[in-house]
């Protein structure tokens, strides 16, 4: 009976598989793999409480089962019990140290548990596994700075373990490459990267979802040819997969009618103080609630912040999809009757696909979360602009665009900016020299970048740039690649983190804001404008490396965009040594706050809303889903 169990989870056929395994458990209630196989089928079934608890008995039973502590560590994972997760980790590991999986999710529960930023690790909840890890070690001696650095030492050092144990495990190497992203860490970057390049491309030409997530190619590759072959691929193994276990997507109504008012519904993990949840606070408030009745559904945490409480406060409703399976959300939303879904996700993080490759809605599109083209055949529309998504790139899209007005980011008219005073010496700031700034994720920040930033203070004498403490291992990297580049690495600064409407008030400390590259800023870069910074770019390839040109452009302010990095250089030195223009630039910004589209949440909530008729007079004229072109009205 359990090697039927096992065979039905190969087919995705959990739901079989927990009926079949509860059965043998019980009849033979102390056999340990009848626990840990119940654990993975309440795994996948979404019932991570019941699954952790089927994981910890079969470790109770079998203290050396490393399969098991492997997959409670998972399961804790999933439950944001970190430091209990790694201690999982850690003791599947002793009982068997040729374990990658264990390995990789040990360095993601350190890199969730030391709070050094998002981890994209996707923890693999298995049957069985036999590469070869090397267990890492927390030193615990050195001043506080150097633990912290040896703390993010140690997560890249796991994540290489797992890479070099399994040199073919694409996941395996997008994770070490991502990691060393974060900080900073390029030498022998390059290599680090072709290889995941190899391995990548090697599964797109055999038709297999390669191991790299979407979201990490989008950041180091600007072609939209080979992202959207990425994302396609891994879009297609969700269906695949949901077909595999038997789910099938919804069908609907073939001839629907004009209604006077649309049901709206909008899928996220994000509604809370995170990117997503801080740019769409204003957006529910504005709907027209004569045409659109409004619905949230969240499959995240409640992190209790005042983002989440103004969310749930200005829809009709707040659904909680966190602890249903796909199937069972899915059905939620079909039986809530939405004519039109929209997920704020795409292929980032936290994200469930699955939910709309059930087609729960019989219009589908994906808005801000995912910057470039899902490749998803179950995701009919994309709310996207001309600058992001230029003509000449829609070939490579699966979705059709409907073209907003304007920057496709809807961004906060009413986002707080603090009152209290601030001071550059408050801020360790000099008084008397040019600030330049950049608050993006140190991912964004390549080589390239960093090369550009130099040349700049190296030009503007006695200038300082200013970023975010974020990942120890990265502070320390900047300032050893500026010493490098002839740049003093006291010249580098780290702001700490604060509350955002204190962080958006020492935002106006700075002189310029300097974006990166491949991947720009994006709400930093609104944030920047709307606190009266401006902010310059290079127009780049694809759309994440568009999207600063996008809301410059819808800001008022398009000569702050270059097309090259030396025309990047040369603006930004220019600006720098002209104060006068420094000060027309922020006076410039101060006036949009009351002009700009970018900075009129009620005007892009209308562009929204004739973008959703117009889906749906579409739909009910029987027509293919095409490219809309809102008007601007």
């Amino acid at each position: 009976m359990l090697a039927r169990a096992i065979a039905l989870q190969r087919d995705d056929k959990y739901g079989d598989a927990e009926i079949v395994t509860r059965m043998v458990i019980e009849k033979w209630p102390d056999l340990p793999n009848a626990h840990c196989t119940h654990g993975v089928a309440l795994f996948h079934l979404n019932r991570i409480e019941e699954a952790a608890d089927a994981f910890r008995r079969a470790a109770d039973l079998k203290p050396d089962y490393a399969n098991a502590l492997c997959n409670l560590g998972s399961a804790l994972h999933r439950l944001a019990k970190y430091g209990e997760a790694e201690d999982a980790y850690r003791k599947a590991l002793a009982a068997n140290p040729d374990y990658p999986l264990a390995q990789t999710g040990l360095a993601a529960a350190l890199q969730e548990n030391r709070k050094r930023g998002v981890t994209l690790a996707k923890i693999n909840i298995s049957l069985g596994a036999n590469r070869k890890p090397t267990v890492t070690t927390i030193q615990s001696g050195g001043t506080f700075a150097e633990r912290r650095r040896q703390e993010a030492q140690d997560v890249i050092d796991a994540f290489r373990s797992a890479a070099e144990q399994a040199p073919n495990d694409g996941l395996a190497a997008a994770q070490l490459y991502f990691e060393r992203r974060h900080a900073c860490d390029w030498d022998g970057l390059d290599e680090t990267e072709e290889h995941l390049e190899a391995l990548t491309q090697d599964a797109v030409e055999r038709g297999m979802a390669p191991g790299e997530h979407a979201f990490i190619h989008i950041a180091r590759v600007e072609d939209v040819s080979a992202n959207l072959q990425v994302a396609r691929l891994h879009a297609e193994g969700i269906s695949r997969k949901l077909a595999r276990r038997g789910a099938k997507p919804y069908s609907h109504d073939t001839e629907p009618a004009p209604k006077q008012r649309m049901r709206l519904g909008y899928l996220s993990a994000d509604f809370r103080d995170h990117a997503i949840g801080q740019l769409i606070a204003g957006l529910f408030a504005h709907h027209d609630r004569a045409g659109f009745e409004v619905i949230a559904y969240s499959h995240g945490d409640n992190d209790g912040s005042s983002f989440r409480q103004r969310i749930v406060d200005t829809v009709d409703r707040f659904v909680d999809l966190s602890d249903l399976s796909d199937e069972e959300s899915a059905q939620q939303i079909h039986e809530d009757d939405v004519d039109i879904l929209i997920d704020l996700s795409g292929q980032i993080r936290g994200n469930r696909l699955e939910i709309m490759a059930l087609r729960p809605a019989p219009i589908q599109v994906a808005y801000i979360g995912f910057p470039g083209s899902n490749g998803a055949s179950f995701i009919d529309y994309v709310f996207t602009d001309r600058t992001v998504s230029p003509p000449d790139h829609l070939d490579h899209y699966s979705e059709a665009p409907a073209y907003l007005p304007h920057c496709y980011l809807i961004t906060d008219d009413n986002q707080p900016i603090s009152n209290a005073p601030v001071s550059r010496a408050g801020q360790g700031l000099p008084e008397d020299a040019v600030v330049f700034c950049s608050f993006n994720q140190g991912f964004k920040i390549t080589p390239d970048v960093f090369d550009a930033w130099c040349e700049i203070m190296t030009a503007v004498d006695g200038s300082v740039l200013w970023l975010l403490e974020k990942n120890p291992l990265a502070q320390f990297n900047l300032r050893k690649e500026a010493e490098s580049r002839g740049v003093e690495g006291e010249r580098l600064l780290f702001a700490g983190r604060v509350p955002k409407p204190e962080h958006m008030a020492r935002t106006r400390l700075a002189d310029l804001a300097l974006d990166t590259g491949t991947y720009t800023g994006h709400v930093t870069t609104c944030d920047m404008l709307w606190a009266g910074l401006p902010v310059i770019t290079r127009l780049g390839n694809h759309f994440a490396s568009r999207v600063s040109a996008s809301a410059l452009r819808a800001a008022g302010l398009p000569e702050l965009i270059t097309g090259s990095w030396a025309e990047f250089i040369t603006l930004a030195i220019r600006i720098a040594q002209d104060s006068d223009a420094r000060v027309n630039l922020r006076r410039r910004l101060e006036d949009a706050h009351d002009s700009a589209p970018l900075f009129d949440t009620a005007r892009s909530v209308h562009a929204l809303e004739n973008g959703f008729r117009e889906m749906w007079r579409l739909h009910c004229a029987g027509e293919q889903t095409q490219r809309i072109d809102i008007p601007d009205t």
